[in-house]
């Protein structure tokens, strides 16, 4: 076994993994916030489910895998999201860890108005309010999660 080497905050932030919850009708916000990310925090690992899981996987197990991997799960909240079934499994699992971190897993994005509104649970946390499709306020939201992600792994 080789010795442990200490870590620079370069290895320390590339810990930093970001799971993307999101509909695939709304794959081209998915894209701003990959992008995002990319240009404000190369470092942070973002989830992708198009990119990152491969042709002939099960597709549930590497969903399941990455969420558990994850530092944060962003779920972009949309009509079509809260329509979704695979999108509430990911949104309950997410709702649950965040519950038993004390609060600091998810980071649900307000993407798209919800026709009934958001279920009460939604609104009581501090979600980023992105309506209707605010791809500046999207930037925001992703460079507020970048530093959060940078702040708690010790990155200043």
């Amino acid at each position: 076994r080789a010795p442990a080497r200490a870590q620079s905050s370069a290895d320390v932030t590339a810990g930093a993994r970001v799971f993307l919850s999101f509909s695939s009708k709304d794959a081209a916000a998915a894209d701003r916030i990959v992008a995002a990310f990319a240009a404000g925090a190369p470092e942070v690992r973002v989830f992708d489910f198009r990119r990152d899981i491969e042709i002939g996987v099960a597709y549930q197990r590497e969903v399941d895998a990455a969420l558990k991997r994850s530092d944060r799960a962003l779920c972009l909240v949309s009509p079509d999201y809260m329509a979704s079934g695979e999108c509430l499994e990911e949104l309950m699992v997410a709702r649950l860890r965040n519950k038993r971190s004390g609060f600091g897993f998810l980071w649900p994005v307000y993407w798209r108005n919800v026709p009934d509104g958001l279920e009460e649970w939604i609104q009581i946390l501090n979600y980023a309010d992105c309506r209707e499709c605010d791809s500046v306020r999207l930037e925001t939201a992703v460079r507020a999660l970048a530093a959060q992600l940078a702040s708690r792994q010790g990155v200043r």
